[in-house]
């Protein structure tokens, strides 16, 4: 499934649904399906590796900036990056809180934010990442880690959201 050629909707039953796009349109079949989790976090895979694609520079750098946006100092940034990229990442983020384990609204949004971190932090170190782990400062291989990511990006999603704590402090 292509990730631009796919659109968002509410079924009959209320529930999110994706349907292919036919001539930058959601097509009108009947077959409109709920996509799996783990087919909805590997969407967001390829989208990335589309990026990386057309430019080799660029994913690494929107990381970057979308840390940089998580700064205290940093509103007009986040202000920015809302308006850009808001009506586009909505949709999606409905599908995943729609298919991700059971859990508040506020568990979901701390959950999505560990996660995004770790995404962010893993892509936009990607060369020193990679550095580490094989003492050599050589391209690393996008397509490989976004692969890596996917199964603990899926667990960190479908654990169970409700509040138990390890210890009491």
């Amino acid at each position: 499934l292509d990730p631009c050629k796919l659109y968002a909707a509410r079924g009959a039953d209320g529930k999110l649904v994706v349907t292919p796009a036919s001539n930058g349109r959601p097509a009108t079949v009947p077959s409109w399906r709920p996509l799996p989790f783990d087919e909805l976090i590997e969407m967001l895979m390829r989208a990335l590796l589309l990026v990386e694609d057309e430019n080799p520079h660029a994913l690494a750098l929107f990381m970057r900036l979308l840390d940089l946006a998580y700064t205290p100092d940093q509103g007009e940034l986040r202000q920015f990056l809302i308006d850009g990229y808001g009506q586009r990442v909505t949709p999606y983020l409905e599908l995943l809180q729609a298919d991700s384990a059971p859990m508040s609204k506020d568990e979901f949004f701390w959950r999505l934010h560990f996660l995004l971190g770790a995404l962010i932090f893993t892509l936009s170190n990607q060369s020193t990442l990679s550095s580490l782990r094989d003492g050599d400062a050589g391209e690393p291989d996008i397509e490989r880690i976004l692969h890596r990511m996917i199964p603990v990006l899926v667990a960190g999603f479908q654990a169970r959201g409700e509040v138990s704590w390890f210890s009491r402090v």
